[in-house]
């Protein structure tokens, strides 16, 4: 497996992501398998004013999965909760919408790095964005 991912992302979070206040980003499945770390290319939807281009990366050291948000937990999973949220940029019940009942991944963020340039897919080998992540060669 590769170590290297191409992620769809909107506008807003590549922002958040490359003024370093997101420091997690939300998937409902994530890689497994290749070596950390990965590199996340983004790929930014037009959606919202994004480029419709590969605008930059940032390293992933880990993947966090969590359960947390499909269930009611103690106080002290309130905690974890409300930092996660915050972390990801999001509210603690978007986190619980969006989760459905099942586990959620964190991506970390980590180095985040701006191209100068929006970069086009197919200089990732791609013809179409992929509709949350996928593996590059």
């Amino acid at each position: 497996m590769s170590n290297k991912i191409m992620l769809s992302i909107h506008h807003k979070y590549a922002e958040l992501i490359f003024s370093g206040e997101k420091t997690i980003e939300i998937r409902k499945t994530a890689p497994s398998g290749g070596s950390f770390p990965y590199i996340i290319f983004m790929y930014e939807t037009k959606r919202g004013g994004g480029a419709g281009a590969v605008v930059g990366f940032f390293k992933c050291g880990a993947i966090i999965k969590t359960n947390a948000f499909s269930k009611k937990f103690s106080k002290e999973a309130e905690t974890y909760k409300k930092e996660t949220a915050e972390r990801a940029c999001l509210s603690v019940e978007e986190l619980e919408s969006y989760a459905g009942g099942e586990s959620i991944r964190g991506l970390t963020v980590e180095t985040a790095i701006r191209f100068p340039q929006p970069r086009p897919l197919s200089d990732f080998g791609l013809s179409k964005a992929p509709q949350s992540w996928r593996y590059l060669k």
